[in-house]
């Protein structure tokens, strides 16, 4: 039987990848939808135009063949090449390119001939006649078409006769669509320079091409360098250096990058006292007065938060003591190396409300409050949800859609208004109480810790989640911190107990009458009866008095739900993508190609799986113009669509123990790459300088939680630091701690005469010389550890009086690479 979803989705394709099918790209939406015979019929007839392609192409390799081994050019079909003054071996170069092209033509028809047959009759469709007719009639006009050919080349090579030239057909007609330019958000109208305007129009997603400085580059081959093996390593750094000088000329950069372009951006804003965020739906930067901006901010924390007197140490201590009662020790150890105490916050600009409000995000992440909800996180993964309504994507909701695909139907979505903010937490206790306490033995066996120990810890944890904004203390009123990374799962278990109603309420209704599925606070009610849907609609509002719902209906008898638009105008049907969507990731972003190739071909896949067969077409269009709108070439899209039909799949290579993750960098990480897998080490690249750094999330002030007995300078951590001697010599040195652990570590070593101390053994040994401690100088701020030890390194072999030991010992190479 054939399958009408699969013809349908290769038709679609066929259209954009194949001009010689005869199908209009994007030439048949919902309303002309066609039916299953109208589909065969169209795969009928695509395959006979496909079939005289074939015979027509396949003559003219041959053509192209003759004329190679006769010597001989047509002008009739190389008027660009009749000419005598080029040469023979030149001609021949690009017949052999048009001979190679039509061959890889021919394999793309064939390969599409072969998917059309074989969706039309199965796997030994080669055995069924009407293919062998197909084949027949090809190779009979094949012949017709090549005696022709045959003897117009002998009868022009003994006539000499020159013919009228008829350019190639393009293999593809590309369809164009206007690439409408992201804009700033910009509600109050302020003035920003056109540069400004061109950097921030890029969005909060691109990253910006900036030229590595050379010790940049040197890092990232010692980051690889240290996945090397042993014996390998420096043949592997002077086999690296040595390409990576033959594709970096004298444009980049010794030491330190260009961020001019960056730094302007934010000498503007600061100027004009202007405030930069990212949007929260649409995906783009968006610039306030910072009046405005401080007012709004005001008025975002006095709603959803109240300022916090408290101990955010006593929290701490008291999780760690249970934690160490039930023998995680461990866990407990976690928590008390984590040093930053509170959350951090970062406002986005809804610019889809009118009045254009700000959405607080808290981040958790590098905080001991992290460590404690993953830890939550794994127990509550026991909790036993029975009759569960939830949906994990959109590919479970189609599951359910597909069985009434053409039904008329009724839909409907509700929206728990502030979810997160409306979790009492007595009622919290009491249902987490009950999911586990269900599923007992496994939780006990799985977490290590008691029921009763385990909700204190969340209990203390619910109290600890405190965020610092602009030196004030703040905490959550109700519910559950919305940043925290055990809420999705808090809220799955509160509303457990909704989902158990509405399924007990369906279970009374006759089978297939309705539909009801939720995705975190998003309800889908889809009917199929009359007045039924306000009868479910009644359920969930009594079942849950404590929250408020908002309810969406159709608008132009389209619903969107998560990602798909569920259509009801001719019956039930969906479509995968929204009407206003996100942008993508720009094609001029500094990431690397492979990034770019898998968006498209997600964004295609999504098109063809997440569509009914009605939507299909419109669907594609859709993701289409999404990808033109932000730069990437009808070529490129195309590529990836034809691998898509193909099948092909990236052959598996062999799973690596060993790699590393270096900054990707344009002309430079794919050829250290190249490098690396020479010597058996795999690389993944990570995005370099996101524009979207312009916003970090802000945290409260970081103060060393040391009280260092004596400390001779600012505390700082992830330093290059230097330090004068009495004798003019000087030290340099690195740490990823505070830089006055380590300066007392110095002093110690000096006062007990360490023997593997180099400051120590050059002050025992030089006469009258002290270490000038408090004019120690931060010469450099590197949180990376190897970027750090390489800028160490540097400086030491730059200073002709240093007593310091690099740590990185460069050979000639390096020092050439690094113009030392």
């Amino acid at each position: 039987m054939v399958n009408i979803h699969q013809l349908a989705c290769t038709l679609t394709i066929f259209s954009m990848i194949i001009p010689e099918a005869g199908l209009v790209p994007f030439s048949y939406g919902p309303t002309l939808s066609p039916p299953a015979n109208t589909l065969i019929f169209q795969a009928v007839a695509v395959l006979d135009k496909l079939g005289r392609r074939l015979a027509e192409l396949e003559a003219d390799v041959a053509f192209f063949g003759i004329c190679l081994r006769k010597n001989f050019v047509d002008p009739e079909h190389f008027k660009h090449l009749s000419s005598s003054s080029i040469l023979w071996y030149a001609k021949k170069k690009i017949i052999k390119a048009y001979r190679n092209g039509a061959t890889r033509r021919i394999q793309d028809i064939r390969g599409a001939c072969d998917r059309l047959w074989l969706l039309l009759l199965g796997d030994n469709f080669k055995h069924y006649r009407e293919y062998q007719q197909w084949s027949s009639t090809r190779r009979t006009l094949f012949d017709r078409l090549w005696n022709v050919k045959r003897r117009h080349v002998l009868d022009s090579i003994k006539d000499l006769r020159s013919r009228v030239n008829s350019s190639p057909n393009s293999w593809f007609r590309s369809v164009v669509w206007s690439e409408p330019r992201q804009s700033v958000v910009n509600p109050c109208g302020e003035a920003l320079s056109p540069k400004t305007e061109e950097v921030l129009a890029k969005g909060p997603k691109c990253c910006l091409n900036l030229k590595p400085s050379r010790i940049d580059v040197l890092s990232s081959i010692h980051t690889v360098a240290r996945m090397v093996n042993p014996e390998e390593k420096v043949a592997f750094i002077d086999h690296a250096i040595s390409r990576m000088e033959k594709v970096m000329d004298g444009s980049y950069p010794k030491d330190k990058r260009n961020f001019r372009e960056v730094n302007e951006v934010k000498m503007e804003l600061q100027t004009k006292s202007l405030k930069l965020l990212e949007t929260d739906k649409s995906g783009r930067f968006a610039v306030l007065p910072m009046a405005v901006f401080k007012k709004k901010t005001e008025t975002a924390m006095d709603t959803l938060f109240s300022e916090w007197v408290g101990n955010i140490g006593k929290l701490k201590r008291n999780i760690c003591a249970v934690l160490n009662e039930d023998e995680l020790k461990d866990v407990a150890k976690c928590i008390t190396s984590a040093t930053n105490p509170t959350l951090s916050i970062k406002f986005f600009l809804k610019d889809h409300k009118p009045e254009m409000p700000l959405r607080a995000v808290i981040n958790e992440s590098g905080t001991w409050q992290k460590v404690v909800s993953k830890f939550l996180q794994k127990g509550l993964g026991y909790a036993c949800l029975e009759n569960s309504l939830s949906l994990r994507n959109s590919n479970e909701l189609i599951d359910s859609l597909e069985i009434h695909h053409g039904r008329r139907c009724s839909v409907l979505s509700m929206d728990i208004k502030d979810l997160y903010y409306s979790l009492e937490n007595t009622r919290l206790m009491q249902r987490v109480r009950e999911a586990l306490e269900l599923n007992l033995v496994k939780f006990q066996s799985g977490s290590g810790i008691s029921v009763e120990s385990f909700l204190t810890i969340l209990e203390f944890y619910l109290k600890s989640t405190v965020v610092d904004y602009e030196g004030r203390k703040y905490i959550q009123k109700e519910g559950v911190c919305i940043g925290s990374s055990v809420a999705p799962i808090l809220a799955e278990v509160y509303l457990n107990s909704l989902d158990r109603a509405v399924h007990d309420n369906l279970q009374e209704l006759s089978p297939g009458t309705a539909i009801v599925r939720r995705y975190v606070d998003d309800i889908l009610i889809c009917t199929f009866t009359e007045s039924l849907a306000e009868t479910i609609e009644g359920v969930i509002r009594s079942t849950a008095p404590e929250f408020k719902f908002t309810v969406e209906k159709p608008e132009d008898d389209v619903l969107q739900f998560l990602d798909l638009r569920i259509h009801v105008n001719r019956g039930l049907c969906w479509e995968y993508g929204k009407e206003n969507s996100k942008p993508v990731l720009p094609r001029m972003s500094c990431h690397s190609k492979t990034v770019k190739a898998g968006i498209v071909k997600s964004l295609v896949r999504n098109a063809l799986e997440r569509s009914c067969v009605h939507h299909i077409t419109e669907s594609i269009e859709r993701q289409w113009k999404r990808l033109i709108s932000v730069g990437y070439d009808d070529s490129f899209i195309k590529r990836q669509l034809e691998l898509f039909i193909k099948g092909r799949r990236e052959t598996e290579e062999k799973s690596r123990n060993r790699f590393a993750v270096i900054p990707y960098y344009h002309d430079i990480s794919h050829n250290l790459k190249a490098c690396a897998r020479q010597f058996g080490v795999d690389t993944v690249f990570s995005s370099d300088f996101r524009l979207s750094k312009l916003t970090p999330f802000q945290t409260g002030v970081s103060e060393c939680k040391k009280a260092h007995r004596e400390k001779p300078v600012s505390c700082e951590t992830g330093v290059v630091y230097e330090r004068p001697l009495d004798c003019g010599f000087k030290y340099v040195g690195q740490t990823s701690r505070c830089i006055n652990d380590r300066l007392n570590e110095h002093k110690r070593n000096v006062k007990n005469n360490a023997q593997n101390s180099e400051i120590a053994k050059h002050i025992h040994e030089c006469n009258n010389c002290t270490a000038l401690w408090s004019e120690t100088e931060i010469i450099h701020k590197e949180r990376n550890d190897v970027k750090r030890v390489a800028r160490e390194s540097v400086r030491i072999k730059s200073l002709g009086n240093c007593i310091s030991q690099a740590s990185l010992q460069f050979g000639s190479n390096s020092k050439d690479f690094l113009k030392i």
